[in-house]
């Protein structure tokens, strides 16, 4: 089943590739290298799951609430079983540069907890088939 994007990236070039994948086959992992700002980047053997974004656009029904600003959240699954969370906070105003940070998560609660419950993040779970609710 044709699932998601994965991103393959040449370390020499810092070019970022993204294809569709058919995620239904568990051995056929990417090297992946999530960039972090102010800490060592995770370079990992594994696939995206989901990915959402906002956009800049202010007429968009998912407008960032920022002219010219906008949030990428991107999951991973490691060929280990760990789960790599990435924020990439974009922009298009000259001389500001991307915001970028990650963890790496042994759980989905970790993962829930580094995302948060915040619109774009429901989104990035609803797409990843995770269930974010609390049961009474």
């Amino acid at each position: 089943m044709l699932i998601g994007q994965i991103m393959s990236i040449w370390s020499n070039t810092g070019h970022i590739s993204r294809g569709d994948t058919d995620m239904s086959d568990e051995t056929n992992f990417e090297t992946i290298l999530v960039d972090i700002d102010n800490a060592p980047s995770i370079r990992f053997a594994g696939k995206l799951i989901a990915s959402a974004k906002s956009s800049c656009e202010s007429a968009s029904g998912d407008y960032s609430g920022q002219n010219g600003r906008w949030t990428e959240l991107y999951l991973y699954k490691t060929a280990s079983g760990k789960y790599v969370c990435e924020q990439i906070g974009r922009t298009k105003w000259e001389g500001e540069k991307e915001r970028r940070s990650g963890k790496v998560c042994e759980s989905l609660d970790e993962v829930k907890e580094y995302f948060g419950h915040r619109w774009l993040a429901k989104e990035l779970y609803e797409k990843a088939g995770i269930e974010d609710v609390i049961d009474i």
